[in-house]
């Protein structure tokens, strides 16, 4: 089984499949526009700024861009199925992150033989998005950091090996960095933070399924 594929085995284990049939997402290289010089990840120096929710509209616009060109409609159905209980991007949200990877030269607007827009990306869009996948997480924990940890898995299959090391390293650490924390909370007498010795148990055996599999996942990329 090739890497693409079996990123794509782990990565439908935790996101739901696109539930529209006309937008569907395949595990590929992305189609770069070439229009522009390449500006791509040496444009971004990746520093330790965390990924942040705000980022998420940004990432899964051009995410979903990069692995196919589509009609803003569809890619706005594309993108809001990704959503989740915690992140749930509304149209105006999608439309936005468009809009601004627009503005920036990071997605342009293309017409086919029948006259209909397609979204495409560029290479200084792709190195944007590689920029965005290897920031790292300050934390697992809560549903929308989690969710950050679904996503950069999910758009995995875009970067190349030495880059899928990078976001994979991270997790591993973010993941350890949190089963600490837990265990340090579980040893306290009091519990803030809206946290319940149910809840921090819960966290602490999802932290340990998910370092599992992203080490699994890294030692067969390494092969």
């Amino acid at each position: 089984m090739s890497i693409i594929c079996k990123i794509g085995v782990f990565a439908l284990l935790i996101l739901r499949i696109s539930r529209n049939k006309r937008f569907s997402i395949n595990m590929q290289i992305p189609k770069i526009h070439k229009s522009q010089q390449d500006r791509g990840f040496t444009t971004y120096k990746v520093e330790k700024t965390y990924l942040r929710s705000t980022d998420f509209p940004e990432l899964t616009a051009l995410g979903v861009i990069a692995y196919r060109d589509a009609q803003p409609s569809d890619a706005a159905i594309a993108v809001q199925s990704l959503g989740t209980i915690d992140w749930t991007p509304t149209l105006d949200v999608i439309e936005c992150a468009f809009l601004q990877s627009l503005d920036s030269g990071d997605l342009v607007e293309e017409f086919d033989a029948f006259g209909r827009q397609r979204l495409c990306i560029t290479q200084k869009g792709l190195g944007r998005l590689t920029y965005l996948l290897c920031r790292p997480l300050q934390s697992s924990l809560g549903g929308l950091a989690a969710d950050g940890m679904t996503l950069k898995i999910y758009f995995l299959g875009l970067l190349d090996a030495a880059e899928r090391k990078v976001v994979l390293t991270d997790l591993e650490e973010c993941c350890r960095h949190d089963i600490s924390q837990i265990q340090k909370k579980l040893t306290c007498e009091t519990f803030s933070d809206g946290w319940s010795p149910q809840s921090l148990n819960r966290e602490l055996s999802r932290l340990k399924q998910d370092i599992s599999w992203v080490t699994r996942l890294k030692e067969d990329m390494a092969h």
